[in-house]
């Protein structure tokens, strides 16, 4: 008798994720569903394993970890014809929150990954006719005089911008002080809402370090995806420029 196996729908009711997040977390290869033919048309069908290593990624993504770290390894395993227990991938060495990491050792892979994900979404949007929106956030740290200061603050604003994320969209970092965050199935009046939450959460922070007070600001502003863009990146980049006009 052949394993029981699974849906999307069910899978996704099961796993306590997002038919959304199953399709991008298939994209990147975090589980590769059996593939069915009826007729003309092409079933996916998820085991009892494609559901643990669901449910280990979903709690990874709650705790601030980066999926990509766990796709890399359930790819490489898969290469190696094993398969990856749910103990292992939650104890992945060397794979830290989002949260934790020096934000200086991953703008480069993070932006790589971010300028991918833009252009997907852009074909997406394009074949399901969704808008597309992004924010440009930076921060300000007053006086930037202190660099172990600049560091901790960029790692809270990172936390608090990854706390209230949704778990489709992306983020990454310019640099430093510096975010980007691509609003998937979002329209511009709908980035405005996402800056007034984003303000509130990130609002008055101050830090008062020996005798040197430390006041923190954020600027955030937001552009839409245009029907003319073939590059997503463009709209980034008019998210990005628009911080240092008066827009």
């Amino acid at each position: 008798m052949d394993k029981k196996t699974y849906g999307p729908k069910e899978i996704c009711k099961l796993a306590n994720i997002s038919a959304r997040q199953l399709g991008y977390w298939k994209l990147i290869g975090v589980v590769r569903p059996r593939q069915e033919l009826h007729g003309s048309k092409i079933f996916h069908r998820y085991t009892e394993w494609d559901l643990d290593l669901l449910k280990a990624v979903q709690k990874l993504t709650e705790e601030g970890y980066r999926v990509s770290k766990a796709a890399d390894k359930i790819k490489a395993a898969l290469a190696r014809g094993e398969h990856v227990s749910v103990q292992e991938l939650l104890g992945l060495a060397g794979l830290q929150p989002a949260s934790l990491q020096d934000p200086s050792q991953t703008v480069a892979p993070g932006m790589e990954t971010f300028r991918q994900r833009v252009q997907e979404e852009l074909i997406r949007s394009r074949r399901f006719r969704y808008p597309l929106s992004c924010l440009a956030i930076r921060v300000e740290v007053s006086p930037p005089d202190n660099e172990d200061v600049m560091r901790r603050v960029s790692l809270e604003v990172e936390q608090k911008l990854i706390a209230c994320k949704r778990a489709y969209d992306v983020m990454a970092q310019v640099d430093r002080l510096e975010f980007v965050w691509l609003l998937c199935q979002t329209a511009g009046s709908g980035a405005q809402l996402v800056i007034i939450r984003v303000q509130k959460i990130l609002s008055d922070l101050e830090w008062v370090i020996g005798e040197t007070r430390y006041s923190i600001r954020t600027r955030i502003r937001s552009a839409a995806l245009q029907s003319a863009d073939k590059d997503g990146m463009k709209m980034v980049e008019a998210a990005r420029a628009a911080l240092n006009t008066g827009i």
